[in-house]
């Protein structure tokens, strides 16, 4: 039986209601973040001056999953929540302080060294036009990885205090300056090349509001950071010993992550293929941000505070938890995708320079994307598990294995499915990494619950399958085709609203406790 979110675990009750507002934040911030795909898809299209800019933005966010929220969480929150739970504020108050210094030592000299390599190569030979745009678009936005570091440091104190709101927020504040620079620039000159570069200085702008946003909040807890070179402090020395093997793991999954993107751009011949894989991972990180993200932010803290006193039965139960709640509802958040990615992809995008040849080949690439969103979903929370536990080690050997069969099936699949290949060799590496990482915590945590995780996941799998052929068929017989955007806006609304009451129905006809659960939240 799944744990009542009415019963007696608190923590259940607390990581639920925390992640339904990191949600809430996070849908509004898809939601903005959609408007601005729809728009670059518009002004942009999906030719080259996309394809450079996509694969140069690519860069400072691989740097930003290294230093940023992708490796920062794991390794302060957990620091930090003990800190504030059993340490002195004074020390914890020195703590917030040399972890920030050092961030931004480190931070700042590794940008000017990265702005000296790249310009370096901008002034060293000639490069065709390819190159050429993809250095430029990089020399422009490499500033960003500074700001959105920064502003993770401020989103884990923030978390470690159990305030989930301003660091939900703080993507909404990126794509309001993005969507707002895009209308204006494109205002102001129709040259592709050189709104893409207008483009990258208004996103830094963007990363510096980012920032920004975070300090009232951070101020309202006490926070006040001094500089300090005090490296020695036992805490920030915890800090740096988990954040080196996350930085590992998370370089070799980011560093594939660029592969991908490279692959696309200098191999695929079609000029468009690295846009199409852009805006196919885009519509695909929906559902895993506004799931994985909200539950698996949620959960670290509580997972983090039993791990720190011992109790061994309440984080796993607390886990399970996370974990079945976002298998439920990660599978027909995936299943949808699938069944409904070209009329999504259509009414989305193909307009303006977005042509019908784009539309149909990034429906092609949203369908292999999403055959894993359940799995990638499901990492989130899983690797959680081993930050709280304070164990960076083992996802870190996990993803060097998985990097290295999705990079052999990169170059396998590439040759015959193009971009599509790429996000087919993605899915499945991510289900293998899911079942990975749960049998290592199977072995190691003993019995945890994965019957009831199984069964919730073969009733969902089964509504969802249901749901999805459902979905498909309306599509097939009432899509009204070259008919007026509100038109089909409407029938694809139609749709998917009928989707989601028929998986609700069959949820309910199969008992899933996980919808109970789901609705006694939205009531409360």
């Amino acid at each position: 039986m799944s744990t009542s979110v009415d019963g007696s675990d608190h923590a259940h009750r607390s990581f639920l209601g925390a992640a339904k507002l990191i949600a809430a934040c996070t849908l509004a911030s898809l939601v903005l973040g959609a408007v601005r795909d729809v728009l670059m898809a518009f002004y942009f299209g999906a030719g080259l001056v996309t394809s450079a800019f996509v694969t140069a933005w690519t860069v400072p966010n691989l740097f930003r999953r290294l230093f940023g929220e992708g490796a920062v969480s794991p390794a302060l929150v957990p620091v930090f929540t003990t800190s504030i739970r059993t340490g002195l504020p004074d020390d914890t108050r020195r703590l917030f302080s040399v972890t920030f210094t050092a961030m931004f030592l480190f931070l700042a000299a590794l940008t000017l060294l990265i702005e000296a390599v790249v310009n370096g190569l901008r002034g060293w030979g000639t490069f065709g036009d390819r190159t050429t745009l993809v250095l430029d678009y990089t020399a422009l936005l490499m500033p960003y990885m500074l700001l959105i570091c920064l502003t993770a440091f401020f989103m884990a104190v923030l978390n470690a205090y159990r305030h989930f709101f301003a660091p939900a927020v703080m993507p909404v504040v990126l794509n309001v300056v993005w969507i707002t620079s895009l209308y204006v620039i494109f205002r102001l000159t129709g040259d592709q090349a050189s709104a893409g570069r207008r483009l990258a200085v208004a996103i830094l702008v963007g990363g510096g509001l980012q920032l920004l946003f975070q300090v009232p909040f951070a101020m309202r807890f006490g926070v006040r950071l001094r500089p300090s070179l005090d490296f020695s402090h036992p805490g920030f020395r915890q800090i740096v010993r988990l954040w080196i093997p996350v930085i590992v793991g998370s370089a070799v999954i980011q560093v594939n992550a660029v592969l991908d993107r490279a692959l696309a751009y200098f191999i695929v011949p079609d000029d468009g293929s690295a846009a199409y894989l852009f805006f196919g991972n885009r519509l695909m990180h929906f559902p895993i941000s506004l799931i994985g993200v909200a539950i698996s932010t949620a959960v670290l803290t509580p997972l983090s505070e039993h791990a720190a006193t011992g109790e061994t039965e309440r984080f796993k139960r607390t886990l399970m938890a996370a974990l079945r709640v976002t298998l439920f509802l990660a599978i027909p958040a995936g299943i949808g995708l699938m069944a409904l990615s070209s009329p999504i992809i259509e009414l989305l995008f193909r307009r303006g320079e977005f042509t019908s040849h784009a539309a149909t080949r990034t429906a092609w690439v949203v369908f292999c994307y999403c055959l894993s969103v359940w799995a990638q979903t499901g990492v989130f929370v899983l690797l959680r598990g081993f930050y709280a536990l304070k164990d960076t080690r083992t996802p870190v050997r996990v993803a060097v294995a998985v990097v290295l069969l999705n990079l052999t099936l990169n170059l396998t699949f590439i040759w015959f499915l193009d971009e599509a290949g790429l996000a087919l060799a993605t899915s499945i590496s991510g289900m293998v990494q899911f079942v990975v990482l749960l049998a290592i915590l199977r072995r190691r945590l003993g019995p945890m619950g994965g019957r009831e995780v199984a069964v919730v996941s073969l009733k969902t799998l089964a509504v969802s399958l249901v749901m999805g052929v459902a979905a498909a068929a309306a599509w097939y017989w009432c899509w009204p085709g070259e008919a007026g955007l509100a038109v089909r806006a409407g029938v694809l609304s139609s749709i998917l609203l009928g989707a989601i009451i028929v998986f609700i129905v069959g949820a309910r006809l199969l008992r899933t406790d996980e919808l109970t659960q789901i609705l006694r939240i939205r009531s409360r």
